[in-house]
C-alpha cells in the first residue's frame, strides 16, 4: 500500500512517498520544490518525478494522499477530505492565512487530478481534541470563549512525536503509552 504524504507550504510543495506492503514503513521516494506560483504544475512535476524513479508506474497505485492541514471550523482529527471539510478550512483560513489557502488550493488540484484517489487530512490541533476543557482555555471573558478564542493546539503532530520518542528514549513505558492514545 503506497501512501503519498504532501506537506502544501505557503510557496512550497514537499512531499514522501511510503510503502507499508510489508507491515514495515519503506520510504520510498522524498522530494519538494520551493517558491512555488502554480501548485498545479508542482504537483504535476511532483507525480512526474516519482514516475522518473520507479516509486509508481501511475496515480492509480496509491491507496491515500496524506496532508498536515492545520486548522478548520468544528474539524480535528484525521479525516477524509471532502467538499466539507474544505469549506470548514475556508472558514478558518484568518486563523492560519499562509496555510490553509495553498493547502485547500492543492487539496482541489489532487482532487481533481486523482479522483479515485482517497485524500486524507490530519489536522494539527488533532493531538489536543481529547484535552480537557479548562486546558483550552484563556483567562478572558465568556463571550470571546463562545466567539472562538481559545487554545488550538498548532503543532500538534510535532508534540505527539518528540512525547512518544521521549518516553522510547527514557524507558518509560507508561509515557509511551499515553503518548501514543492521544
Amino acid at each position: 500500500m503506497k501512501i503519498l504524504i504532501a506537506n502544501i507550504g505557503s510557496t512550497s510543495l514537499k512531499w514522501r512517498l511510503f510503502d507499508f506492503s510489508n507491515r514495515a514503513e519503506q520510504l520510498l521516494h522524498k522530494g519538494g520544490f520551493e517558491r512555488v506560483t502554480d501548485y498545479s504544475k508542482a504537483i504535476e512535476d511532483c507525480l512526474a518525478q516519482l514516475k522518473e524513479a520507479g516509486a509508481i508506474a501511475s496515480e492509480g497505485e496509491l491507496a491515500a494522499v496524506g496532508f498536515k492541514t492545520v486548522i478548520a471550523k468544528d474539524v480535528t482529527g484525521c479525516v477524509r477530505l471532502d467538499e466539507k471539510v474544505l469549506e470548514a478550512m475556508e472558514a478558518y483560513n484568518g486563523l492560519a492565512p499562509a496555510h490553509n489557502p495553498p493547502y485547500i488550493t492543492g487539496i482541489r488540484l489532487f482532487a481533481q487530478r486523482m479522483p479515485g484517489v482517497p485524500l486524507v487530512a490530519l489536522f494539527e490541533t488533532a493531538f489536543y481534541q481529547f484535552a480537557p476543557p479548562a486546558m483550552m482555555r484563556y483567562a478572558v471573558p465568556q463571550a470571546w470563549h463562545d466567539i472562538g478564542v481559545r487554545r488550538w493546539g498548532f503543532h500538534g503532530a510535532s508534540h505527539k512525536f518528540i512525547a512518544e520518542r521521549s518516553a522510547e528514549m527514557l524507558g518509560r513505558a507508561d509515557v509511551a503509552a499515553r503518548a501514543q492514545s492521544l
